[in-house]
């Protein structure tokens, strides 16, 4: 870790695309604004529609669409190893999961936006229970840690997300 940390790049300001989940995931997996792809708000199990109220009504996507290019896509065309772990919240189908966008691995990434469990059982069809009362971020962080050891052992540039 530490010379992963030594040879890495140190970000002091950050932005995000949108104030909720599914937007701000959407413009860091694609590179696009939200609004030029009508995702401008957290994407809604089943296409239910949201915008009522004072919202003026819009177009919402309620998913990463499969001809978009991801970073993940990208790193990956260029040969390097890539690896999702937690939440995705980019499609309530599994073709739109991590996998058929770019990931080798996904861990934790699905339909959901929040945690079904943040102890185990953690409802989640990604990620396997661990013994009671697993605790979820510990989990994600283990098996990141686990990862990053068996990409040093290949020698190998990876994207992990």
């Amino acid at each position: 870790m530490d010379q992963l940390a030594l040879s890495g790049t140190k970000f002091i300001n950050g932005y995000a695309a949108n104030p909720v989940c599914s937007p701000s995931h959407y413009a860091l997996m694609t590179g696009l604004h939200p609004s030029r792809v009508d995702s401008t708000d957290f994407f809604i199990h089943n296409n239910r529609k949201r915008r009522a109220g004072n919202f003026i009504p819009a177009p919402i996507k309620s998913y990463l669409a499969l001809e978009e290019q991801t970073l993940a896509e990208t790193f990956k065309e260029n040969g390097y190893s890539t690896a999702f772990l937690g939440k995705w919240h980019l499609g309530d189908e599994e073709k739109y999961w991590p996998e058929s966008h770019g990931f080798n691995v996904n861990v934790g990434g699905y339909s959901a936006g929040s945690p079904r469990g943040y102890f185990s059982p953690h409802k989640n069809p990604r990620l396997s229970d661990g013994e009671e009362g697993e605790y979820l971020t510990e989990r994600l962080t283990n098996q990141a840690i686990n990862l990053l050891d068996g990409y040093a052992k290949e020698d190998k540039p990876f994207l992990m997300a």
